[in-house]
């Protein structure tokens, strides 16, 4: 049996649905064992088992400041010095698969490629990009090591695993590491995962269109755009609400804007739910929006939001950003600005028959191009050769 030890560092295994679809397609050929070490969030035991995947879960301080980042960084380290090592001991792992951010901890710990471990770097999202997207600024020292840690991540691993093929050509370039040694690893829901949505006759009643987002409520996923966008479509109808599914740090303030826009009664905000209850809420739904900014970091991820719509065989409306073309094609709208965004809700909500036409093409294209199932053979066969 071969053991492989997951390091999540930037969030909990119980919410982070890309890790645990790897986990489980490992686990599925009942000749992998996976392990993973992530931070505790509330309700978290130290340790669990998560769909057959043995889950450490450990401290980890949260800061918002760059003082309280550094510090947060620093006792991360300090916790994977601990448990990285004592749980590949413990647990004789042939492979650490580490997944970013952050990108420390593959120089950090190939070293122990010398006692015959294989290292996989799993880049979720590009370090140097989200630092640009949130200082604006390529000239600090710390953009620079970024780039170094980033550049001594791709070159010190065994294997890297991408999401998309903007990212594959930053390793190739920026990483100056060989195409044969990436891994492009889409991040769709599961085919059927939805299905119960796509059979559901609620969306043919539109006397009120209903727009869902479902995602992070952070400064970084464009949520404040949504009270804005939202007193722009009144400028166009008034026969619409907002179902808003997710958490985070700007939750409350998104809560607070909405009130003093007085726009409050066209808002639901949910937090984070139960699939079972995120099914009930998305029956309903007629256009996904997905609010994420034009930024150096945006511009090239594929977000979860779009695959996921797709999966619900929702059409939907986004900033157009490059990768988010690629993923979505044809299925939806793109806009270059927040009056271009509006329209292109409003031109859904008055049109039954492109809504609905975009709509079953989404759900055609997440069946033959986004979703896990055509993704996680991949993964398997990278474990099978290394």
């Amino acid at each position: 049996m071969k053991r492989v030890l997951m390091w999540i560092e930037d969030g909990s295994l119980s919410f982070d649905n890309r890790v645990k679809r790897e986990a489980q397609a490992l686990l599925e050929t009942e000749q992998i064992e996976v392990i993973c070490i992530s931070p505790k969030f509330k309700g978290d035991p130290l340790i669990q088992n998560i769909d057959g995947v043995k889950s450490l879960h450990y401290w980890k301080y949260e800061g918002n400041s760059i003082l309280g980042q550094i510090l947060e960084r620093i006792t991360t380290i300090l916790m994977s010095l601990i448990l990285v090592p004592l749980v590949s001991i413990v647990f004789r792992v042939r492979a650490i698969h580490f997944h970013s951010p952050t990108d420390f901890f593959v120089p950090l710990f190939s070293v122990l490629r010398v006692f015959g471990l294989k290292v996989v770097y799993d880049q979720h999202d590009l370090s140097p990009e989200l630092y640009l997207s949130r200082r604006n600024t390529s000239k600090s020292i710390l953009y620079k090591v970024l780039l170094l840690v980033e550049r001594l991540s791709y070159r010190l691993s065994d294997h890297v695993i991408v999401v998309n093929d903007s990212y594959k050509e930053v390793a190739i370039n920026r990483g100056r590491i060989a195409p044969e040694k990436i891994t492009v690893l889409r991040n769709g829901p599961i085919a059927k995962k939805f299905d119960s949505l796509i059979e559901d006759n609620n969306r043919l009643n539109n006397e009120i269109i209903n727009l869902g987002y479902l995602g992070n409520i952070n400064q970084a996923d464009g949520t404040g755009v949504l009270v804005d966008l939202c007193l722009e479509l009144l400028k166009h109808s008034d026969k619409f609400h907002f179902h808003v599914v997710g958490s985070g740090q700007d939750l409350p303030v998104l809560k607070e804007l909405a009130k003093q826009k007085k726009v409050d009664e066209r808002f639901t905000f949910y937090g984070r739910v139960s699939n079972q209850d995120l099914f009930r809420i998305f029956a309903n739904v007629h256009i996904g929006i997905q609010p994420d900014p034009h930024n150096p970091l945006n511009n090239i991820s594929t977000m979860n939001k779009v695959p996921e719509y797709m999966a619900m065989g929702l059409p939907f409306v986004a900033f157009d950003l490059k990768e988010t073309i690629v993923s979505g094609g044809e299925c939806g709208e793109y806009a270059s600005n927040l009056k271009d965004f509006a329209e292109s809700i409003h031109r859904l909500m008055s049109d039954d028959e492109l809504r609905l036409r975009k709509g079953r093409q989404a759900y055609k294209r997440h069946l033959s191009y986004s979703s896990w199932d055509t993704q996680k053979s991949k993964i398997v066969n990278l474990y099978k050769n290394i």
